[in-house]
């Protein structure tokens, strides 16, 4: 009676490894992709933080119509620029209404990305 030889042929090692090659390739492809969604949802968390402070400064005072601010990658207002926020508030209507459009990044010609807002502001009425 003869022994069995336990083990793997040379042929299934090298499935194995192309079978393991095409899967680390695939995941290594989705990365590039991944990475560039958590900066995009980054900027737009940090541009919605923005809108937010800018929407309780318009709540708690009296502005000017329209104005241009600048903020940095953090979302204050310190250099060098990032965001670039503009608001307009319409003071004609009753309820005072404000058009907030923040884009990044703030010197670019063509925007990368934009937020866009209106806020009614009839808690501090003209």
């Amino acid at each position: 009676m003869r022994a069995l030889k336990a083990g793997f042929t040379l042929v299934e090692v090298t499935i194995a490894l192309g079978i393991i090659s095409f899967g680390l390739i695939a995941i290594l492809g989705l990365l590039p992709r991944g990475l560039s969604l958590v900066k995009e949802s980054a900027d737009e968390s940090a541009a919605i933080n923005i809108l937010g402070k800018i929407t309780a400064e318009l709540q708690s005072t009296n502005i000017p119509t329209s104005r241009n601010v600048v903020f940095d990658v953090e979302g204050t207002t310190n250099s060098p620029a990032f965001y670039s926020a503009v608001t307009r508030v319409d003071t004609n209507s009753p309820p005072r209404m404000a058009t907030i459009q923040i884009s990044w990044p703030a010197n670019a010609a063509k925007p990368t990305g934009t937020v866009d807002a209106i806020v009614s502001l009839a808690n501090n009425p003209l």
